[in-house]
């Protein structure tokens, strides 16, 4: 999308993929980034617009130690062929939305009107336990779950990245979008697990793509949340899901689609899923019945409406 910032008419994405985490972005982007008609960044979580202004980089040293700047942000286009309709997905943008869309409108000005806003959510129960056990088995929290739940409740920024308990306070953020952006659409989990080409086509047709047709690519799974299945695949299990100078040495000399391959076939064989604890899905149940009570009733599909109503039950 072609717009006009400080005198300078500059190109910025046609679409935006909102998040939540741990809802299956990874795959979708992988989906978009295969498709001729759609441009997506190397680098998935810019998360620019939640970022922009900040004194500080959200991101690790190795993939980028300083804040982002306007000009850095557009060089991640810079390849964009012709007729290509551009995207990105930062989940950070659904939950830092008040940060977030006030730095699209200092950008896209009146034209942010126009910006397509694209966003799965998942169970906040299931998406909760699946953070906080990607945060454990990436090194990132050692301590209980408890623990951290004490710690992120009585925590001074209500919107750090990593709060698996407020960010899954869902009805604020989709109204917030649905309220300034008219061109959101919002899918659910277990649209895209289910019927994945159902959902991309959707959203091939929501975003303006010439070609609506399926990638091959479309209902693998990318991301993957557990612990090891045994001691033996451990090593193997750190090397894929832990940051390391090794990996980010892989990033120059493999491909990003080899690197993805390979995490989605080798994670499949050395993970399992981690079951929730009783205790945990009940106090978690408890935190977020009233907010999707009022989630409902933002979403007119009554197949959206009967999966909600199912996290509700579950």
């Amino acid at each position: 999308m072609k717009v006009v910032y400080q005198s300078k008419e500059i190109l910025l994405p046609d679409f935006l993929v909102v998040g939540a985490s741990r809802s299956g972005t990874t795959s979708l982007y992988s989906y978009l980034k295969n498709h001729p008609d759609v441009f997506m960044p190397a680098l998935k979580e810019p998360q620019f617009f939640s970022y922009l202004g900040e004194a500080y980089s959200p991101h690790t040293d190795d993939i980028r130690s300083e804040p982002w700047n306007v000009e850095d942000y557009l060089g991640l286009f810079g390849s964009t062929g012709p007729g290509q309709i551009l995207g990105e997905a930062s989940t950070s943008y659904l939950y830092i939305y008040p940060r977030t869309q006030n730095n699209i409108r200092k950008l896209y000005g009146d034209r942010m009107k126009k910006l397509k806003i694209i966003g799965v959510l998942r169970d906040p129960v299931s998406r909760a336990w699946s953070t906080y056990m990607l945060r454990k088995q990436g090194g990132g929290w050692t301590e209980d779950f408890f623990t951290i739940a004490r710690e992120l409740e009585a925590a001074g920024d209500p919107y750090e990245y990593y709060n698996f308990l407020r960010s899954g306070l869902y009805y604020e953020q989709v109204k917030a979008y649905q309220t300034r952006f008219p061109l959101s659409r919002f899918f659910l989990f277990e649209e895209l697990t289910s019927e994945p080409e159902r959902v991309f086509k959707e959203i091939l047709e929501f975003v303006g793509a010439r070609k609506v047709f399926v990638a091959s690519n479309v209902g693998k799974q990318y991301n993957f949340s557990g612990v090891p299945r045994n001691v033996l695949v451990a090593p193997l299990y750190r090397l894929l899901f832990e940051r390391s100078r090794f990996k980010t040495s892989l990033k120059w000399l493999l491909p990003e689609s080899v690197r993805m391959t390979v995490k989605r076939i080798v994670g499949s064989k050395v993970i399992k899923k981690s079951g929730i604890p009783d205790n945990i899905r009940h106090y978690l149940r408890e935190k977020y019945e009233t907010d999707l009570t009022q989630l409902i009733e933002l979403f007119p599909d009554e197949r959206q409406k009967r999966i909600i109503q199912g996290w509700l039950a579950s």
